[in-house]
């Protein structure tokens, strides 16, 4: 339910029945939230999900790379536009944070919402329904997996481990997908990079005979100088314009990139939604940085709860490396008010069971 309705039923939707819109706004893991979300919020209410039609060529992109990499099904597109009052308008209440929504009777419109909270689909039939809608189409799965051992082979080579030509014995390997994403986030103040304590600590956590570090990132020239990867020999930097890229069938380099993470033994997280998806689809251990939102900075003090972002099973490091628990935190006097989204109407936020933490 929620994502098997054609686009005639939704433009004959009956006022009796409950209708979710959602516009899909930004890169592949806001993106991958917000259907998530939107999708654990319409079968929690017994309602349909549409999305609503894109005019930003960009987030349209994203919107058909993600459809066409992953089996789905996905919900259609609407094929109405609909204004105030013939649809009740929903204001999250944090782009990080979870509250229980129910919808109204008819319409509801959750318009260009974030719904960065894993509450909104971690109950467990949902998130059944979610993974099977998100699993991999296997050519890129195969092609990540390609480019997974590729680069471990070459680890292998450069430390001596495997002579040319001698293969991989893949049962000894283990890839830990590092995600580094560097470049995008330089000027968001209310999101904090880690420093290099925390990726010397994440990767010390994973660290064995035949381990690999795959680094996946924007920021592949940063990542070559930092001693914290330049140093070690198990580590390799895979970007856009690597060589291997050429030697397999070309992907949207967002789409691989995620795929390659999804498949890793592990994955460590540097900032950002897209490391995110990758640690939730692989379904493998994950080490987060678990000051990565800056709480002194109202847009994250008023708009995001740590322990609503990362799922409680994996494994927070401090800025110093130390393993941190993420507690519920009081509302601090400065970010008194309430979280607010532009050209968004609130509506009132009704009880249904929350979904178990």
């Amino acid at each position: 339910m929620g994502h098997n309705m054609t686009p005639q039923r939704i433009r004959s939707c009956p006022a009796s029945g409950r209708l979710l819109r959602k516009h899909v706004i930004g890169g592949l893991g806001n993106q991958l939230f917000q259907f998530a979300s939107s999708f654990g919020i319409a079968n929690a209410n017994r309602a349909k999900l549409c999305i609503t039609e894109q005019t930003n060529k960009a987030w349209l992109a994203v919107w058909r790379n993600l459809t066409r990499c992953f089996v789905g099904p996905f919900p259609p597109l609407c094929q109405q536009k609909v204004e105030r009052p013939h649809a009740s308008r929903i204001t999250e209440p944090g782009f990080a944070r979870y509250a229980p929504i129910r919808l109204e009777n008819g319409i509801n419109d959750l318009g260009d919402s974030y719904l960065q909270a894993h509450r909104y689909f971690n109950t467990n039939e949902i998130a059944r329904l979610l993974k099977t809608s998100l699993t991999l189409r296997s050519g890129i799965r195969s092609t990540a997996r390609r480019l997974r051992t590729f680069a471990s082979e070459r680890v292998r080579m450069r430390s001596g481990l495997l002579a040319p030509g001698a293969g991989v014995a893949s049962e000894a390997m283990k890839t830990v997908g590092l995600h580094v994403q560097h470049r995008d986030l330089l000027n968001h103040t209310h999101i904090r990079f880690p420093p290099a304590a925390y990726f010397k600590k994440a990767m010390a956590h994973f660290d064995a005979p035949g381990v690999v570090f795959l680094v996946v990132t924007d920021s592949p020239t940063w990542c070559q100088l930092q001693p914290m990867f330049r140093d070690r020999p198990n580590v390799y930097i895979l970007h856009e314009e690597d060589d291997l890229l050429r030697r397999l069938d070309k992907e949207p380099w967002p789409m691989l990139s995620l795929a390659i993470l999804a498949t890793c033994d592990a994955v460590i997280l540097s900032v950002g939604t897209f490391g995110w998806w990758g640690a939730w689809l692989s379904g493998r251990p994950t080490v987060y940085f678990a000051d990565e939102f800056n709480m002194s900075h109202p847009t994250s003090c008023r708009g995001a709860v740590p322990q609503e972002y990362f799922p409680p099973h994996w494994i927070g490091l401090g800025s110093s490396g130390r393993v941190v628990q993420q507690r519920a935190r009081a509302a601090r006097a400065g970010c008194a008010q309430p979280y607010t989204s532009t050209g968004k109407t609130a509506v009132s936020v009704l009880s249904i069971p929350a979904a178990p933490v």
